[in-house]
C-alpha cells in the first residue's frame, strides 16, 4: 500500500509504501528521517486500532 505524506497538508511531496504483511514501511526517497517515521508510526497505530489500514490519516503535533 503506498501513502503520501509531508510536512506540508496541502501539498504532499512524499511517499512510503507500506507492507501489509510485516507492517513495515519504506520510504521512495530513501530519506528515513522524523516527518517518515511519524508517518509510518502513526499509520501503523491507526492499523492496531481500527484493524485495517487507512485510506488517509493526519498527525498534528
Amino acid at each position: 500500500m503506498e501513502y503520501e505524506f509531508g510536512d506540508d497538508p496541502e501539498r504532499f511531496e512524499r511517499r512510503l509504501t507500506m507492507d501489509k504483511a510485516s507492517c513495515t514501511s519504506t520510504v521512495q526517497d530513501g530519506q528515513v528521517d522524523y516527518t517518515f517515521l511519524k508517518a509510518s508510526r502513526k499509520l501503523n497505530a491507526l492499523y492496531t486500532e481500527r484493524g485495517e489500514w487507512p485510506e488517509r490519516g493526519m498527525s498534528v503535533s
